[in-house]
């Protein structure tokens, strides 16, 4: 057995004599490199594995070898040692592709997979060198790419396709509905410039309170598609959510009454009926400077405005107070002593916003009252009602009244001034929106309520326009088009600083500011207030049709956040 074993040793070095020198003879004792040719012949006459692998070792090779090549050879029945020392001299890199998810690659021809899920294809044992790259998707171009790969490099290529297709976008209001595009998926809000293959869409959009709409809509290559969808409030809906905000105001549950009807207005943004149940709501919380904002809103939108003040009845024989209901539209007032709560020398009727004479908030003595004149369509006369603010009442009821110095025996709520006060700048701004235009007298009330009358009216010859009238800081406020917030200081912040910064303003003919004097507040504050005031724009305030500087007071409130 072992004589065997020495003859098959004997044989075999010279079978690998014969390969080595048959083209590749020897210079002197240097061993040349293995050629493609000689590594192939040694497998082929059966060379021992482990002669061959140790060859390769001491010899090198003078090609590069190559994946393939290993294949044919493995194919051949190389053996583990041969293909491992093949393997160790091969040249190759790891290429990393990062294309749309479904893509197909292609490598030098040849398939080699497709991108996954997380948009990555990773070819490992990619031979050195330069590669074609071409990746492929269904209604995308085609991305071809050349690749030069290092030994033991790890490279990255991103690609971006060019889609092939069309684009859609959908716009739909109200915010927040929900669409639904067949064939492409469900979506919220709205799309914008989703890639689309050419074809017809059917789209679907929904939202609670709404009508649904359905529409077709067709996407050509290279086109981008746009569809616009208003969705209309469904009239049941709008009818039930209405008629709860009307309830909640008839049982005196504001807070219910506000928050169906802000429901009414999120389906309809205009409804004027949802915008003055949330006014009179305001009113009834006494919450004057939203009920100011919603009142003209209301106004503005062609609603009608309930608010219920207390009427002052002020004779020898009479002395009391009862409920009284104006009822303001843009151009209309009108009137209800409501006398089912007890006698009133005024019956029910409606007056020509225009045919209001004067406007006045009196206040002496701690009594508080809405004074108004105006013409009773009834009797054709002018008349002077006394209006008191909700939360008002006599302390001496056998006392005659009388509306002068000294004012009536009447207790007026703290907030008495700001309530009347916001009811008198409501009424003011319906006036001036119906273009009345007064006697001289009238328009100085209108326009600077009680704290206006800085000039007298000459009786030869007519009255007199004053250079710069005096107008409530309230009346004034209605009168904002244009207000910046102030920035909270940094030092306040730290600080915790707060309060009111209160200014004397000089307001132009024009309505900007042209000059503030600081009243009170803290220094810290004073300057950030000063510097947003001094960008407020007022609507012009005219007197006798011409416009007037006026002199107000404002206030520029700052919370701790």
């Amino acid at each position: 057995m072992q004589e065997k074993t020495y003859m098959l040793k004997e044989l075999t070095c010279f079978a690998l004599a014969l390969v080595l020198t048959s083209t590749l003879p020897l210079v002197g004792f240097q061993k040349a490199k293995l050629s493609q040719k000689q590594v192939s012949q040694l497998v082929s006459i059966g060379t021992p594995d482990d002669i061959i692998a140790q060859e390769i070792g001491d010899r090198g090779l003078d090609f590069e070898p190559t994946g393939k090549m290993i294949e044919d050879l493995q194919g051949h029945k190389a053996g583990p040692r041969t293909l491992g020392a093949l393997r160790e001299l091969i040249r190759l890199g790891t290429l990393e592709i990062q294309a749309p998810a479904g893509s197909d690659v292609t490598v030098d021809g040849m398939p080699s997979g497709s991108i996954n899920a997380q948009k990555v294809l990773v070819l490992r044992e990619l031979a050195a060198g330069s590669h074609q790259i071409i990746v492929r998707k269904t209604d995308y171009q085609e991305g071809h790419y050349t690749v030069e790969i290092g030994n033991r490099e790890y490279k990255r290529l991103p690609v971006r396709l060019a889609w092939a297709g069309g684009f859609l976008s959908v716009r739909a209001e109200p915010p927040g509905s929900a669409i639904s595009i067949e064939g492409l998926g469900q979506f919220n809000g709205g799309i914008s410039d989703i890639e689309s293959p050419p074809g017809t869409y059917s789209i679907a959009v929904t939202h609670a309170g709404f009508m649904p709409v359905h529409q077709n809509i067709t996407v050509t290559a290279g086109q981008h598609a746009v569809s616009e969808i208003r969705l209309k409030a469904d009239p049941e809906s709008l009818k039930s959510t209405l008629a709860a905000a009307e309830t909640g105001l008839a049982a005196g549950n504001t807070a219910a009454a506000i928050k169906s009807a802000n429901e009414v207005l999120s389906l309809d943004a205009n409804n004027a009926q949802a915008r003055s149940l949330i006014a009179a709501a305001y009113f009834r919380e006494q919450d004057t400077s939203h009920f100011a904002a919603s009142f003209g809103e209301a106004i503005r939108l062609g609603g009608s405005v309930p608010v219920t003040l207390l009427h002052v009845h002020n004779g020898f024989a009479k002395k009391y107070l009862h409920p009284f209901t104006l009822t303001t539209t843009a151009n209309t007032i009108a009137f209800d002593p409501q006398l089912s709560s007890g006698p009133c020398n005024i019956q029910p009727f409606t007056s020509p916003v225009k045919k209001v004479q004067d406007i006045e908030v009196r206040n002496g003595n701690g009594t508080v009252l809405l004074r108004l004149k105006l013409i009773d369509p009834n009797t054709s006369k002018a008349v002077t009602l006394d209006f008191a603010a909700p939360g008002s009442r006599w302390n001496s009821p056998a006392v005659q009244i009388v509306l002068g110095p000294g004012g009536p025996p009447i207790t007026s709520p703290a907030n008495a001034s700001q309530i009347l006060e916001s009811v008198s700048g409501v009424l003011l701004n319906a006036v001036r929106a119906n273009a009345a235009v007064p006697d001289g007298r009238t328009q100085q009330a209108l326009d600077t309520k009680k704290e206006t009358a800085e000039s007298t009216l000459s009786a030869n010859t007519g009255p007199a326009i004053p250079q710069r009238i005096r107008v409530g800081g309230n009346v004034a406020a209605s009168g904002l088009v244009h207000k910046v917030t102030p920035v909270y200081p940094p030092e306040a912040r730290l600080s915790r600083t707060q309060g009111i910064v209160r200014f004397t303003a000089v307001i132009g003919k024009d309505g900007h500011v042209q000059s503030l004097q600081i009243v009170s507040g803290d220094p810290v504050l004073a300057e950030s207030a000063r510097t947003a005031v001094e960008q407020w724009i007022y609507k012009p305030t005219l007197l006798n049709g011409e416009p007037v500087e006026f002199v107000t007071q404002i206030d520029v409130q700052f919370s701790r956040p």
